[in-house]
C-alpha cells in the first residue's frame, strides 16, 4: 500500500508509465485481498476450534462476527 502512494505522484511527473501503475494497483489489491482470505481463515479456524471443544455458543459467534466486521 505504502508502494501504491508513491506510485501516483511518479506518476504524475511522467516518470512511472500508467502499465507501471496499474500493475502497482493491482498488487496493492492481492495484497488487501489476501490478507481478508488470511483474517477470515483465521476466524473459520477459531470457529472450528470452539466447535470441537463444544465452546461455540451464541455468544461466541457474536465475537467472531465482531472481529471480522473490525478492521
Amino acid at each position: 500500500v505504502e508502494a501504491l502512494a508513491l506510485a501516483h505522484p511518479l506518476y504524475r511527473e511522467g516518470r512511472l508509465s500508467v502499465l507501471e501503475l496499474l500493475r502497482a494497483e493491482d498488487a496493492a489489491a492481492g495484497a488487501d485481498e489476501a490478507w481478508a482470505a488470511a483474517r477470515a481463515g483465521l476466524h473459520a479456524a477459531r470457529a472450528r476450534a470452539l466447535r470441537a471443544a463444544g465452546r461455540l455458543d451464541a455468544a461466541a459467534v457474536s465475537e467472531i462476527g465482531r472481529r471480522l466486521e473490525a478492521r
